[in-house]
């Protein structure tokens, strides 16, 4: 149910029903694996822009770190959101949100349409 939260924080629903099993395990791997906190400047949570000084660049490094290790060990066939538990909305924002519409998660990208015309 964590993940579920999580991913709400950022996206203000869930993925689509099944979005989460079309991450491929291997693709998940490469992409964490290329992911760098030394490219992350600022992170836009919640409208308001974090500057990533030496304290959030630590946390995000730790949870990067973690995450990696336990994304690294995962076999095909494998729940990879039971790594999520470590995250904070701050990593989601720097390396998963795309945008106010679209996340990203490896080979896996997800774009939240909404109905500019006849809004709810």
């Amino acid at each position: 149910m964590l993940h579920k939260f999580l991913i709400f924080l950022i996206w203000g629903e869930d993925m689509s029903l099944y979005g989460h099993t079309n991450i491929n395990i291997e693709a998940l791997k490469r992409w964490v694996n290329a992911l760098s906190v030394d490219t992350v400047k600022e992170v836009d949570v919640g409208g308001h822009l974090i500057s990533i000084e030496k304290e959030w660049r630590e946390v995000l490094e730790l949870q990067l770190e973690g995450f990696s290790a336990m994304i690294n060990i995962l076999n095909e066939g494998q729940d990879w959101r039971e790594c999520q538990g470590i995250l904070s909305l701050l990593f989601y924002n720097a390396f998963i949100r795309v945008d106010n519409s679209s996340i990203r998660i490896a080979d896996y990208f997800e774009c939240k349409f909404q109905n500019i015309l006849y809004p709810d």
